[in-house]
């Protein structure tokens, strides 16, 4: 869990968009608008919420990062107990904590940006005889305090999981990267394979990194928890990975390449973190051996390189999809991707119709 993160303003703005990055989510958007009328109506009370109320909104927002930031002890709490609470909705949803009998012998769960724990709780409350293994950044990175009893897990790393090139690459780091040696050669657990799997990095303001990863930093941390989680999954197992709006590009790349080789359900929480974009991918029965997901993986590798070392300074570049890509992936996969979305849409403008800022209880 990541309460402290970057994006509780993603619905609205991003300031940092290139004149082409913009171009295309126009497109994307327009197609979404074009064919779904629960994503027309979230758009318009966005709108109202950054353009027509921005003061408003900014206000909103402002005390929400403060009270993530420097949240005390009861709040910390609050937040264990909300995504415990999260974890309980998401299994009503889609059973992700059913077991059979003869698997519970040696049944094992990896959770990836772990602090506080609130998942790894839910899956012991269900699940008591589960092996619980965790990655979480260090406390004095910038991470979360880890309140699960420690004493319950079969192994904890504190590390910043974006910095494992041996788990993204087979290339060395380059030498004239200016934080050559912040990157680990540790490929933690790598002897293990998980049944379940929670992907539920974000990029954390309070976390201290270089200037140069800023830009790149959210994708960075996603492709390393896609690629870290299915080198770590057993065949057939169950991988829930925090995602941002599915219109977002990454988003929809994300969601077409599990649909390939895994069966997808999306789940947002009905009153939980309801008005933001964040939503779950729930990726089941993952066959990891198939053609479909070995080249998935060696794309995410790839791009992982090209994110975090390529540009012409040699400190990572994000590159934006061209337009025709963006059109054929929405004339193959748009509209299945409305169905699986159109939960999700409504929920967060269910509950942005009743705030101040977006909605005035409309």
């Amino acid at each position: 869990m990541a309460t402290g993160s970057d994006n509780s303003r993603s619905d609205f703005s991003d300031t940092n968009n290139s004149v082409k990055t913009l171009i295309h989510r126009e497109l994307i958007t327009e197609f979404f608008i074009r064919k779904d009328t629960d994503f027309k109506r979230l758009s318009e009370f966005r709108h109202r919420g950054w353009i027509t109320n921005k003061e408003k909104a900014d206000a909103y927002f402002d005390a929400q990062r403060k009270r993530a930031d420097f949240a005390n002890a009861k709040t910390q709490n609050i937040f264990f107990k909300m995504m415990v609470q999260i974890a309980e909705e998401m299994h009503l949803a889609s059973n992700i904590f059913y077991v059979q009998k003869k698997n519970r012998v040696d049944f094992r769960i990896l959770d990836i940006c772990m602090a506080p724990g609130g998942y790894t709780a839910a899956v012991l409350k269900f699940l008591p005889f589960a092996k619980c293994f965790c990655l979480t950044l260090p406390l004095e990175k910038g991470g979360h305090d880890i309140l699960i009893d420690k004493s319950r897990l079969e192994g904890l790393k504190l590390l910043d999981i974006t910095l494992l090139i041996k788990e993204y690459s087979d290339k060395l780091v380059p030498h004239n990267y200016p934080g050559k040696s912040d990157f680990s050669n540790l490929r933690p657990f790598h002897c293990h394979k998980f049944d379940l799997i929670f992907c539920d990095g974000m990029v954390l303001r309070t976390h201290s990194r270089p200037e140069w990863r800023e830009d790149t930093e959210a994708t960075r941390l996603l492709l390393s928890q896609l690629i870290l989680s299915m080198q770590r999954l057993r065949s057939g197992g169950t991988i829930v990975i925090l995602l941002h709006k599915v219109e977002n590009w990454e988003s929809i790349l994300t969601i077409k390449a599990f649909s390939a080789f895994s069966d997808i359900q999306l789940f947002k929480p009905v009153k939980k973190h309801n008005t933001r974009s964040s939503f779950y991918m729930i990726a089941k029965n993952i066959d990891i051996h198939c053609e479909a997901a070995q080249n998935a993986l060696h794309d995410w590798r790839d791009t992982w390189w090209e994110v975090t070392f390529g540009g012409e300074k040699g400190f990572g570049e994000k590159k934006n999809p061209d337009k025709d890509v963006v059109l054929k992936t929405l004339e193959e996969f748009g509209d299945q991707l409305i169905q699986m979305a159109k939960p999700i849409w409504k929920i967060q403008a269910d509950a942005l119709a009743m705030t101040d800022y977006a909605g005035g209880g409309l």
